[in-house]
């Protein structure tokens, strides 16, 4: 039984065959065989249609719209090559790391005055044993990954601004 490709790793045997490919078109233009390499759009939608309009469907997201493709070209490209940090993989869900910034959120409202370790060990205490039986530290360790994410959702939200857009392609043609 084969193991599934991650994606990261079909991104680069995609790459080395589009590089393959796109060499020997070039290489068989130069010998001037007569035949002039045409893209096929009907065999490109046949092959990668489906995928691109399934990402396009579930962001609910126009493939249309120029800032509408960017945003998925974003979050493409973040999910595939961002890779994770070092350490134990993750175990919190989304849903579990907002419900802690909610949680801290509303200890913070109670206590404008108490840093957010503070609020990790009141919300520890408070919960018991119900919810949060983890190191404070380790808590305020989600914390800041639930604020990153949050972070990381609001810039891509902020891709559908037209300024934005040319702002990013202006930043990308540098660092080219």
């Amino acid at each position: 039984m084969t193991r599934k490709m991650s994606a990261k790793r079909y991104c680069e045997t995609l790459y080395e065959e589009m590089w393959e490919a796109i060499k020997n078109r070039e290489t068989q233009s130069s010998m001037s065989t007569g035949k002039e390499w045409i893209f096929d759009a009907e065999a490109f939608l046949q092959r990668f249609g489906k995928p691109i309009r399934t990402a396009f469907k579930e962001a609910g997201l126009n493939f249309r719209n120029e800032m509408d493709r960017l945003v998925i070209l974003v979050v493409l490209a973040s999910a595939v090559y961002r890779g994770r940090g070092p350490g134990q993989p993750k175990r919190w869900s989304r849903r579990r790391l907002q419900r802690l910034r909610r949680d801290v959120a509303s200890i913070q409202a109670k206590y404008p005055n108490e840093k957010e370790l503070a609020c990790c060990k009141r919300l520890k205490k408070e919960s018991g044993k119900r919810r949060y039986d983890l190191n404070p530290r380790t808590l305020l360790r989600q914390l800041q990954t639930a604020k990153r994410l949050e972070k990381d959702a609001e810039l891509i939200a902020s891709t559908r601004d037209g300024a934005v857009v040319t702002d990013l392609t202006n930043v990308l043609n540098k660092t080219d």
